[in-house]
């Protein structure tokens, strides 16, 4: 590991290059095992098995039209000033099975969605036609299969239609939904406990005394949370007090799959997160090189996770999007370990680095154009200010050994999730 900086106490001696900090610290652990859920409640959970198509869809063929069945070579020579007349057969209601097969020189009447009678191999569309007591006319040549889904053209049975590790989306339970399918096997969501740590720090409904302020993180940290697929059971307060934390933590791993801790990581005489982690287990990573949010503490009790986030609330956001959200993906054995959407552009001004060594998590907005996205840094900065990410788009990673980067360059935005 590579020395950045000049922090020196036991356990914060170097900062660790992100890349090596999840591979060392994510083999700790094994994915959280599977149980079956029903589909009405398996929005952005994550699959734990393939999915298999049970059956066809469509499951029959089927008009795309309101219009007439017919066979195809029926229609052929037929145009506006010469059509051809058919003999209607029948008609053909949506959730209606076609009680007798199309003979050459017949047409049914058919609504959208209907299945297909037997032997018709096309539909004329209403428009194209015109009914003459018993019989149609039909104006327009059609080859076969014109305005008709076949049996299995959307999913064939026994394919694969979704994969395991795949998030499941809104358009995948329709599709689900269509297979009949009721319940699906999907990773467990980790159960997590928020420990903020400080003395400053109280709950909203109180007056501020002098020195004091409202605790965001816990909350901040909760809702962020959810969308890596966590589920927070409970959210504590905790003075710097050491025996106090040490109580909390061992109980939370005791009880939860992953203990988070804000607050109390770093060097300082209350900062008792290190003291307390190599207590009760070890320590695996102090310190990652990434700005704002490097001193995180990862840890283990019990065989557990405990991540110790940095208390500023712009470094204890881009700590868990940089290592505790996709920690959380991979105990549910996601494909997708970073859910942010993507875009690029170009940056609309020079930007500088201050120290190489480090990420440099820049807050950006962007700004639609008819050539592609501008990407307009923010003035504001800074691990405490929150309303620099409030107010920005996403975020630009600068890597390690980059010292800035040139106005016009194109880079890659991770928007946050919203």
């Amino acid at each position: 590991m590579n020395q950045v900086g000049g922090i020196e106490k036991y356990g914060f001696q170097a900062l660790v290059p992100l890349e090596t900090a999840i591979a060392k610290y994510f083999p700790h652990f094994s994915a959280l095992g599977f149980e079956d859920v029903l589909l009405e409640q398996a929005l952005n959970r994550i699959l734990g098995e393939d999915v298999i198509a049970p059956i066809n869809l469509p499951p029959f063929a089927r008009s795309a039209m309101d219009g007439f069945a017919i066979f195809a070579k029926d229609s052929f020579g037929a145009s506006p000033s010469k059509p051809k007349l058919l003999d209607i057969a029948g008609e053909i209601a949506i959730g209606n099975v076609p009680q007798h097969e199309l003979n050459e020189g017949q047409a049914m009447e058919i609504a959208t969605g209907a299945p297909l009678p037997r032997g018709a191999d096309a539909v004329i569309r209403v428009e194209d036609t015109k009914v003459e007591g018993s019989r149609v006319k039909i104006f327009q040549a059609i080859p076969p299969q014109r305005n008709v889904i076949l049996e299995g053209e959307d999913v064939t049975a026994g394919s694969l239609i979704l994969h395991k590790g795949e998030e499941i989306r809104p358009d995948h339970i329709g599709l689900l939904r269509s297979l009949g399918i009721q319940k699906l096997k999907l990773a467990k969501q980790p159960r997590l406990v928020l420990l903020a740590t400080g003395d400053e720090l109280i709950l909203p409904g109180k007056p501020l005394a002098p020195g004091k302020i409202y605790d965001s993180n816990n909350l901040m940290n909760s809702a962020l949370l959810s969308r890596y697929g966590a589920v927070v059971v409970t959210q504590e307060l905790l003075p710097d007090d050491p025996a106090i934390i040490r109580q909390e933590v061992l109980t939370g791993s005791n009880n939860m799959d992953v203990v988070v801790c804000s607050g109390g990581t770093s060097v300082g005489k209350k900062d008792f997160l290190p003291q307390v982690l190599q207590e009760l287990g070890e320590i695996v990573i102090h310190g990652i090189a990434q700005k704002p949010g490097s001193p995180i503490l990862l840890g283990k009790v019990g065989g557990k996770p405990v991540i110790c986030l940095p208390g500023f609330p712009v470094a204890n956001f881009i700590s868990i999007i940089t290592i505790l959200g996709p920690l959380l993906r991979y105990l549910q054995g996601a494909l997708k370990r970073d859910p942010r959407p993507i875009v690029f552009g170009r940056i609309a001004k020079n930007v500088s680095v201050k120290g190489l060594g480090r990420i440099n998590y820049l807050r950006v907005n962007l700004q639609e154009t008819d050539t592609g996205y501008v990407i307009v840094p923010k003035k504001l900065s800074g691990s405490g200010i929150l309303r620099s990410l409030v107010e920005s788009d996403g975020l630009v990673e600068i890597p390690a050994d980059v010292e800035g980067l040139e106005e016009g360059e194109i880079v890659k935005v991770f928007l946050h999730l919203r």
